[in-house]
């Protein structure tokens, strides 16, 4: 599905706003077939958990069988896998109809589902990969971040080292702050800017036929060249668009929280795990709405990217 640049098919690049509201008239048009996608696949990730509570209160109760352990838990880290990966299709499935519909060629769920699910592992490899990156980057940081606080913590002793002194002169104290802020802000920065050049990884391997793991995140990384303030700017919006879900997610724990309250120590076990119970259906239930409007404008700004770099024209009306 790859598109030859062409200047006669070249159309007008989307601004910010556009690109939101083209993904949210996605997301309100289809929204029956998107939301059923997301549901299964929200279920799928769902069963890992629902397994574990169970196998949780079978050990504490009985405190016995230990030794079985040793397949229980490989058994369902295999499981959690599987489970992940269908998770990771079934959001490719959402943004491969999106796309579809975007360049006037629209598909079938079925037939949308079975080209993901031909490609599920390749799914699990992006974001086991991404996950990776994300956490090299975030080691590097806490790294750097430790340096900087012994750096000027250090040089802070050796300027004042009666810690009273910093009373009257805390020059170092101010130094190792403003050292720490920066630091902070350019970690913040990296962070932002490898998400955005990341935005749109699954996008070619739910969308390009004979693309792989690494050549979709390859794809996302060049698409996404001098675009990624532009990509930051959109995913900031759509996440102020999500808050309002969120939030209500948040007070119902509040909630149910203040309720469990009532009739268990909060300190105690059977709190602690229902409360995280209802913390993590709760967040899987928003999941459920908040999945396809990612995705729809996440297929938005892949089509939109590709339309300023390969001429790929855009069907914007009738979505």
């Amino acid at each position: 599905m790859t598109a030859n640049p062409n200047p006669q098919n070249l159309v007008q690049p989307l601004d910010v706003g556009n690109v939101v509201s083209a993904g949210i008239q996605l997301y309100r048009t289809h929204f029956q077939q998107y939301i059923g996608i997301s549901l299964i696949a929200t279920l799928w990730a769902l069963l890992p958990f629902l397994l574990i509570i169970p196998i949780i209160l079978f050990y504490t109760a009985v405190q016995a069988y230990y030794g079985t352990l040793g397949l229980v838990i490989p058994a369902w880290i295999v499981l959690t896998i599987y489970c992940s990966a269908k998770y990771f299709a079934g959001a490719g499935a959402i943004a491969r109809l999106a796309f579809t519909t975007l360049v006037n060629q629209p598909e079938s769920v079925e037939s949308a589902k079975r080209y993901v699910d031909s490609r599920m592992w390749s799914f699990w490899n992006i974001n086991f990969l991404l996950l990776l990156m994300y956490l090299g980057v975030y080691f590097v940081a806490v790294i750097a971040l430790l340096i900087v606080l012994a750096a000027t913590g250090a040089f802070s002793l050796l300027t004042n080292p009666d810690p009273f002194a910093l009373a009257s002169n805390p020059g170092p104290l101010i130094l190792t702050g403003l050292f720490t802020l920066l630091l902070v802000l350019a970690i913040v920065f990296v962070f932002v800017w490898l998400s955005s050049r990341l935005a749109v990884a699954d996008l070619p391997l739910a969308v390009e036929s004979g693309s792989n793991a690494t050549q979709s995140l390859g794809r996302s990384w060049n698409l996404t060249h001098k675009s990624a303030w532009r990509i930051a700017l959109i995913l900031f919006i759509a996440f102020l668009i999500t808050i309002p879900l969120q939030a209500l997610a948040q007070i119902l724990v509040s909630t149910f929280d203040s309720i469990l309250a009532a009739s268990f120590p909060r300190e105690s076990p059977t709190f602690a795990l229902l409360s995280f119970s209802t913390s993590y259906i709760l967040g899987l239930v928003a999941g459920v709405l908040v999945l396809p409007l990612w995705q729809s404008i996440k297929a938005v700004i892949y089509s939109d990217l590709r339309s300023r770099r390969e001429g790929l024209g855009l069907k914007l009306r009738d979505l």
